[in-house]
């Protein structure tokens, strides 16, 4: 059988295997040209899918310090009932701490974009529109972290654009997603439990973004953002809510594509061997 052509990736020399990147080739390929198409490969979504947990696992390290050290130099005390997410990088409100906050969002935006194509690749079995559409939405909502980080809160209209982009994209991406994968029947009737946990999810960021919504309208009939006062319906807090509902269901989602990955790094740890080792004492002498 002829071997696929790698014309898009001109590095490479005609006819070889994509494998030739992620093992010892016997032909003179210099070892840099080997890296860069192992990059390009990565950044389409078609590397290893091992080290799109690392990566992934990395890139979720970063935003919560994105968020949390600004937060730490805010000068006076941050309160997500009082504080929207991106008065962390208004330079007048958090001058230790904006640039911090800026680039940390604009680094994951790009960060974001492989873990997409990622999805993309395994979604796609299922229904290649379908999966193209949600890719598309999501990395739209990448590019709406990179303009975030770009434009803070006082420069009003493009950070309103960006924000914008990032949580109704996110949203419909999350619908498409969840929609293809409950459609693939293999997939639900061998993990029940975790299609049931990503359905929970879902809905948690369904209720959580009605409840957005909901405190943003009635903010617009109160002056002074006299609502941050009330906290349950503060639209800072919920506008946080809705951000960490986001996330979790993209942690979700990765871990549902990759939960054997991951359970078998666990069970291969020492920390896990330590645990197993403790409970069986412990069960032999109660």
């Amino acid at each position: 059988m002829k071997s696929k052509s790698h014309n898009s990736y001109p590095c490479l020399p005609k006819n070889k295997k994509r494998n030739i990147l992620f093992t010892k080739s016997k032909e003179n390929i210099p070892e840099y040209k080997i890296e860069i198409n192992k990059l390009l490969l990565f950044s389409e979504g078609k590397g290893l899918s091992g080290n799109y947990v690392y990566y992934f696992f990395w890139v979720v390290i970063l935003f919560f310090l994105t968020l949390t050290i600004p937060a730490i130099l805010f000068p006076t005390h941050y309160t997500i009932s009082k504080y929207f997410i991106s008065a962390m990088g208004n330079y007048s409100k958090n001058p230790l701490g904006a640039f911090i906050f800026n680039s940390g969002i604009i680094f994951i935006g790009f960060l974001q974009i492989p873990i997409y194509m990622f999805l993309y690749q395994e979604l796609k079995v299922k229904s290649k529109k379908l999966a193209k559409i949600s890719c598309t939405l999501s990395i739209i909502s990448a590019i709406g972290y990179i303009i975030v980080g770009n434009f803070p809160e006082n420069i009003h209209i493009p950070h309103l654009i960006g924000a914008f982009l990032v949580f109704v994209g996110f949203f419909l991406a999350a619908n498409i997603d969840l929609f293809i994968i409950i459609n693939i029947k293999e997939w639900h009737d061998k993990f029940k439990t975790q299609a049931s946990l990503l359905e929970l999810v879902y809905f948690i960021i369904y209720t959580v973004g009605i409840l957005y919504i909901f405190s943003t309208v009635l903010n617009l009939f109160f002056q002074d953002n006299v609502l941050h006062s009330y906290t349950i319906f503060s639209p800072s807090l919920w506008e946080w809510m809705y951000n960490l509902a986001l996330i979790l269901w993209l942690i979700s989602i990765f871990g549902y594509m990759n939960g054997k990955f991951i359970i078998d790094k666990i069970k291969a740890s020492n920390l896990f061997r330590a645990f197993h080792l403790s409970a069986r004492s412990l069960s032999k002498h109660y």
